[in-house]
């Protein structure tokens, strides 16, 4: 079974996945969020994320599924949290967060398909 298409479903839907993968608190981190709040009108509806918190959002809920296909839900958000030699000693949370996503995007992919290999 294939990974769903995340640039489609609608950011509502794909944060609510997202949050059950990583909890409220490694989700608001990952988007650049200052609280969890916003993660929950997020998922509610209340409020919409940041263009560039959406672009962040989709590709970690694109390696999320990856890595819970692969090794299981209990090990997405452990992942998220360890340092990648693909990510020059920087975790796929801190990664995504900060870095230029027309840059890290390969590489945070890259670091996933790896490890889901492994």
């Amino acid at each position: 079974m294939g990974r769903d298409d995340t640039s489609e479903r609608p950011i509502t839907d794909a944060v609510g996945d997202l949050r059950a993968l990583l909890g409220a608190r490694l989700l608001a981190y990952v988007a650049g969020a200052t609280e969890t709040r916003s993660v929950r009108e997020w998922v509610e509806g209340v409020s919409v994320p940041p263009t560039a918190a959406v672009k962040r959002l989709r590709l970690a809920l694109d390696v999320a599924q990856l890595i819970e296909q692969s090794q299981g839900a209990s090990i997405v958000p452990t992942w998220f949290q360890g340092v990648s030699p693909f990510l020059g000693d920087r975790s796929p949370a801190r990664a995504i967060r900060e870095g230029d996503l027309e840059v890290t995007a390969s590489a945070v992919r890259e670091a996933a398909e790896a490890f889901a290999a492994a």
